[in-house]
């Protein structure tokens, strides 16, 4: 029985400790266009942010953000974009250490708000 749960851990995801968080590391969750905030996620050791670029970090659930809602860094730095769209509008920003849609199904995944003003 033992080699039966170890052969369905291997081939798949890992096992994934639930508790995480997301925190602003510099800046602030509300900006104007242009300005910037450095986030950082922790899940049990695993940390992804300024001092460790990896992860996987999306904004509406697009990897990297795009022009018209903000762009994201591996690195955790969102950049609020002055594409014209009516102000003030939220993204939100999440992180995990896996894709969404994969291993990231079972294992935690934290977001954030920013709000866009003019």
């Amino acid at each position: 029985m033992r080699w039966l749960a170890l052969l369905l851990l291997l081939p798949g995801c890992p096992w994934c400790e639930l508790d995480s968080t997301l925190d602003v590391k510099q800046g602030r969750t509300t900006l104007h266009p242009g300005e910037r905030v450095t986030l950082e996620l922790d899940s049990e050791g695993y940390v992804a942010g300024p001092d460790r670029c990896r992860g996987h970090w999306y904004v509406n659930e697009f990897e990297g953000g795009n022009p018209e809602v903000g762009i994201i860094s591996r690195c955790g730095v969102f950049y609020a974009t002055s594409w014209p769209r009516p102000r003030p509008y939220t993204v939100i920003v999440t992180a995990t250490q896996y894709p969404l849609g994969g291993c990231a199904d079972c294992c935690p995944e934290e977001s954030i708000e920013i709000t866009v003003v003019d």
